[in-house]
């Protein structure tokens, strides 16, 4: 059985999923999309108890221990993959549709 967290983000479609790599979130100098809202809200809604993992996410755990930033201040893209389907998900939440249960298959 799916939560309903699964259903809303499984309900986002192609043009939904280019518009949630694009909200809130902010152009860089050089005009690239910046990751830095979605780390603050990650980061503030784990300070806030509003999100948590679990400690079987050991991969995930690990990756956000290794999260740092180069002498650039940038986030430093080695080992973050989990990190950031974590960012595109919170993100997303927002943005996805409710599953209609008569068409939902499951």
């Amino acid at each position: 059985m799916r939560t309903k967290r699964a259903e809303l983000l499984a309900a986002a479609d192609a043009d939904n999923i280019a518009e949630i790599q694009t909200v809130n979130r902010v152009t860089n100098k050089g005009g690239g999309l910046s990751p830095e809202p979605g780390i603050a809200q990650i980061r503030q809604a784990l300070a806030e108890g509003r999100m948590s993992i679990n400690k079987c996410n050991t991969e995930l755990i690990s990756q956000l221990r290794l999260f740092h930033r180069g002498e650039d201040y940038k986030p430093v893209k080695a080992h973050d993959d989990l990190v950031d389907a974590l960012r595109y998900a919170w993100m997303a939440k927002d943005h996805a549709k409710m599953l209609d249960q008569s068409t939902s298959g499951g």
